[in-house]
């Protein structure tokens, strides 16, 4: 139908020098037009279950960078059964500046597994943290109960992929000398298992920052917020750049970090 209507407007609309133009050029579309055919019933005998797979084409249920900073914050939210691990009283120095406007604990509700808590907390949009849920979920990394209880990350299936995956499907290379948080076991609560000081320092660049080393772009942007109100997290995430940026035996001392974490 396309077609056809395409050569009407040929044929009454156009004067005779350019007619023949233009009718050369609709036997053109209408050539590719068959050749596509042609391809995608090529395509459909041999193999004909491509063309029922459409879900597998379906970018809403590929992973994100952020699936990973949501989960840990869940699992970071289980280890302290909800509250904060925040503290400003911390052992170790902080990786940021006390006068950060960003350490702060966010109002929100009694109810901390909720979408509208982990927005608050991680920084993302709310609409976004079901999205990244639901992602996961798809994946087999967290599951949501039926009864409508809290989400329950899948910690087996996420040290797993974080051990064997996350360097091949969100890899991270050093970056240029800036100020910023120390992550990786640069890191204040992993620093006493530096197996090197060869290296310079690796941060997530941030105006705040504590120490001056190589760029690491985190998983998500909010990271570096979302770490500053919970000293849990932010030893989760530096072990996954720990995974992401160190040698074998450096991802061999973060792996059994992050096991002992997600039993």
């Amino acid at each position: 139908m396309r077609h056809l209507f395409v050569y009407s407007t040929v044929k009454f609309h156009l004067s005779p020098p350019y007619k023949s133009c233009a009718i050369s050029l609709y036997k053109l579309d209408f050539f590719i037009s068959k050749k596509f055919l042609l391809i995608k019933y090529l395509i459909s005998i041999v193999c004909p279950r491509s063309m029922d797979c459409g879900h597998l084409l379906n970018r809403t249920n590929l992973m994100k960078s952020q699936d990973i900073y949501v989960l840990l914050k869940i699992v970071s939210l289980e280890h302290s059964k909800g509250s904060q691990l925040y503290n400003r009283g911390l052992s170790e120095p902080a990786g940021w500046s006390s006068d950060d406007p960003d350490v702060s604990l966010p109002e929100i509700s009694n109810a901390p597994f909720s979408l509208r808590a982990l927005s608050a907390h991680t920084g993302i949009g709310k609409s976004e943290v079901g999205n990244s849920l639901r992602r996961s979920e798809y994946s087999g990394l967290c599951r949501s109960p039926s009864d409508g209880g809290s989400i329950k990350v899948n910690k087996k299936a996420l040290l797993e992929f974080l051990v064997y995956g996350l360097k091949y499907v969100f890899p991270v290379r050093p970056g240029a000398m800036v100020r910023g948080i120390p992550t990786g076991f640069f890191a204040p609560s992993l620093s006493k298992n530096l197996l090197s000081v060869s290296e310079d320092a690796w941060v997530w660049p941030d105006a705040y920052g504590s120490m001056k080393g190589q760029a690491i772009e985190p998983l998500h942007s909010k990271v570096p917020k979302g770490v500053k109100i919970d000293s849990e997290l932010y030893t989760l995430m530096a072990l996954t750049d720990a995974l992401r940026l160190g040698k074998p035996r450096e991802v061999g001392v973060a792996t059994e970090l992050l096991r002992e974490k997600l039993r």
